[in-house]
């Protein structure tokens, strides 16, 4: 795929391909592999972004069951507006989530995703992918909220319903660090669950021998919010 390197988008574009092969069939979704590559702004490089992607597919004849955590029918925004308590709220289920994402806890991570964002891959290939990627930032990353922002029936969403948007980072004693954000949707037992999860990374080995001017054009370029 050219124009990303977000391994979601090769998740979501498999999926017509999965269900063609499988025909009356559900396809089921297990481990995935995927190769990143784009220009980095820090360093000069030029070049195109491209992601190169593989997943497992099973066909079988129940459909997949992820997880059971999704409530009832998506209910409309609140008629009134989010209050502190309802940041607070969003503040700690984000930190939670990512310190169960540093912690490779497949069970905890799982449990806060919408159906369909548990049905890109399964616990098992996320928690293998993600331990690997943690071995290479590093122990010790200490998460910060940057923002958060609401959007209340947003009119291009897929759904209608009370949307938070978590802007955080994650700094690591390696000098590695990650950005990005977690978007929340309100349930109708008045919890959210995540919808989607969009992140950058720099690892030691990609950040070595970088000045502190190309380390921060390094964060400006994945959208980081400090």
């Amino acid at each position: 795929m050219s124009g990303t390197t977000d391994p979601a988008h090769g998740q979501l574009a498999i999926v017509p391909t999965a269900e063609a092969l499988c025909g009356e069939l559900h396809p089921h979704y297990g481990h995935y592999r995927f190769e990143s590559s784009a220009p980095s702004t820090a360093t000069g490089a030029t070049g195109p972004v491209s992601l190169d992607y593989e997943q497992d597919i099973a066909c079988r004849d129940q459909p997949q069951q992820a997880v059971e955590t999704a409530s009832a029918a998506v209910p409309p925004a609140p008629s009134t507006p989010p209050t502190d308590e309802d940041a607070t709220l969003i503040g700690e289920r984000t930190l939670a989530y990512l310190r169960a994402k540093d912690a490779a806890d497949a069970g905890t991570v799982y449990a806060m995703l919408s159906r369909e964002m548990a049905s890109y891959a399964s616990a098992e290939a996320w928690k293998e992918t993600r331990s690997a990627l943690n071995a290479r930032l590093g122990p010790g990353g200490k998460a910060a909220i940057v923002r958060i922002t609401w959007y209340d029936d947003p009119q291009n969403a897929p759904t209608h319903g009370r949307f938070a948007a978590a802007d955080y980072r994650v700094d690591y004693p390696s000098e590695a660090f990650t950005c990005g954000y977690v978007v929340w949707l309100r349930q109708s037992d008045g919890g959210y669950l995540v919808v989607r999860d969009e992140e950058g990374q720099a690892t030691p080995d990609v950040i070595a021998g970088l000045s502190p001017e190309q380390r921060l054009a390094l964060r400006a370029q994945l959208q980081c919010r400090d």
